[in-house]
């Protein structure tokens, strides 16, 4: 595990540009897998979102890493590439 580059514990490192997990919110677990509107994994990739400063591939990678189910990646992926064109 790697140490921030700076003081505030919620700042992307430098190097890397990745945060460690430690300063990541808590993964969700209580996903239904249903693909539902409010889905809380949405939500998550949603504050990774904002965490990253509004990188979305930021998000996409770590969100990705860490969803093992194949067609819940792909609903989370759809779900980004949305918001993604409707900035």
């Amino acid at each position: 595990m790697s140490s921030p580059s700076s003081n505030n514990n919620n700042q992307i490192e430098s190097k890397d540009e990745s945060m460690t997990d430690t300063e990541l919110p808590e993964e969700p677990t209580n996903c239904c897998m249903s693909g539902c509107e409010n889905c809380v994994w949405k939500q998550y990739a949603l504050d990774l979102i904002h965490l990253y400063d509004h990188s979305n591939e930021e998000a996409k990678k770590k969100i990705m890493a860490k969803i093992k189910d194949p067609t819940l990646q792909v609903f989370i992926n759809m779900e980004l590439q949305f918001l993604d064109h409707h900035k």
